[in-house]
This record gives C-alpha cells, structure tokens and sequence, in this order.
C-alpha cells in the first residue's frame, strides 16, 4: 500500500516564503532558491548516472573511472551554512573545488530603502563579491563571526 503526503503543516504559514539555511525568510521565486534546486537536480542526475554506471556491464576500469569522475564532481560543491554577524548581516558561504575566475561572478541586484527612512530606494547587489584565498590568508582576513566556515571545510 502506498502512502500517499497531501498536507505539510509548518505551523506559520505559507504566505509564498520559504525558509534558507540560516532562517532568513525569503519568497519561493527567490534566485536562490532556483540555484539551490538547480545545484540539487545537477547532484541527483550525477547520482543516477552512477547508479545506471555501477549496474552497467563490461569494462570495470573504465566504470571505476567514471565512477570516480561523477563522485569528484558530486562532492565539488557544497554549502558551507550561513552566520549572523553581530551587526545582523547574514554571510553565506560555498566551497568549490576547482578552476573558476572570481572576476566572473555577475550578481542578481535588490532594491532596499537607503538610507532607513529616507523614501529613496536603491539598488544593491545580492552578493557582493567572491575572492580565492590560500587557507593561511583566509585566516588572517576571516572575521570573527565567519570563522565556522573554516572548521567547515
């Protein structure tokens, strides 16, 4: 008999929000919920593609090989969580593990009443920037609130 999920009580309401690692509320169109899911349906095709290749038959080494390909690149990206800074800002963080200039990164943009109070709205980036950095560097530019992301990795 199958079971079948028609209802998922949260309790708080739907309100078309939706929870990011962290607990910032955020609407369900949001980017970043698109890049979550496009990151999880990308790391759930490689799993079945690794499935179908451990069920295949013929050559072992050449399956090993790929198997050791679509597990590297499974484990290329991962979210390293978010921290509240004590001025209230929330820092997410990501490691990747390859090649990719940071001068590349084109971030989506958000409007926010600036100054607080004053009626006029301007336009911020989403992520305001990305840099590589050597793990003896990172720890001398790391701020306090951030040093999770290094016992993380």
């Amino acid at each position: 008999m199958a079971i079948r999920i028609t209802r998922v009580y949260t309790r708080r309401g739907d309100h078309g929000e939706t929870d990011l690692v962290g607990g910032a509320r955020v609407p369900k169109d949001h980017v970043r919920i698109d890049a979550y899911g496009t990151v999880d349906e990308l790391n759930a095709a490689l799993g079945v593609v690794r499935a179908f290749n451990a069920s295949a038959r013929g050559n072992d080494a050449v399956r090993r090989e790929l198997d050791a390909i679509l597990r590297k690149l499974q484990s290329e990206l991962f979210d390293l969580g978010s921290v509240k800074q004590s001025s209230g800002k929330t820092v997410y963080a990501w490691a990747f593990v390859g090649d990719w200039d940071p001068g590349l990164l084109r971030s989506v943009m958000f409007e926010l009443e600036w100054p607080p109070g004053s009626g006029r709205m301007q336009a911020f980036p989403e992520v305001d920037r990305a840099e590589f950095f050597e793990e003896s560097v990172a720890e001398r530019k790391i701020i306090v609130a951030q040093r999770p992301f290094g016992r993380a990795a």
